[in-house]
Parts: C-alpha cells; structure tokens; sequence
C-alpha cells in the first residue's frame, strides 16, 4: 500500500493534538504525500462523550474530507477509531481507513 499511496491525498484527524505525531511520522515515510490534518478542538476530549457523538463527529469529519477529495482516512485518535472506525467503513466502502484500535 505504501507504493501506490503517493497519487491519494491522506486526511488525518484526532480530537486534539496527539495525532500530529501521527501526522510526523507519516510525512517522514512519505514525505511527498499530501496530508491534510484536523484536530477537532472543539469537542475534545472525546473519551468523556458518548459514543453516538463520537460517531457523529467522526462522520461528519469523514464528510468533510469526501468534500476535499481524501481518498484515505487516518483516525489517529484512539477513541474514535474504537467508538467508528467500524461504522465508517461501512458507510463509506469507497475510501481506505486506517485506525489506531487495536493499537498499531
């Protein structure tokens, strides 16, 4: 996958700022690949929310990032990969999704 990631744009997103060192280290293996970053400030800390909001965020992050023409989603944040990463997948089998639960 690794190969053939260079030609899509990767959107990563957390609820803050720990995912940036996800975000480092993708940039460092491929650091001509276009990344675009959210840190979702306005609703963390996530692991306090239930989880239909969880999932609701995460879709609507998702939305934004089908908007943009992201073709494959980091869920850097651990709580939302284990509340959505399931149901994001489902809902959009068009895109590549790549979690953080289990831990990776």
């Amino acid at each position: 996958m690794i190969n053939n990631i260079s030609t899509k744009t990767v959107g990563i997103f957390d609820s803050g700022v720990g995912g940036l060192s996800v975000l480092r280290e993708i940039h460092a293996l491929l650091p001509a690949q276009p990344l675009y970053y959210i840190a979702d400030q306005a609703h963390v800390p996530y692991g306090k929310r239930k989880l239909s909001e969880i999932r609701d965020f995460s879709f609507a992050i998702t939305d934004f990032f089908i908007s943009i023409g992201i073709q494959i989603v980091v869920v850097a944040c651990n709580t939302a990969s284990a509340a959505a990463l399931n149901d994001l997948r489902e809902e959009y089998p068009q895109l590549t999704f790549i979690g953080m639960e289990p831990a990776v």
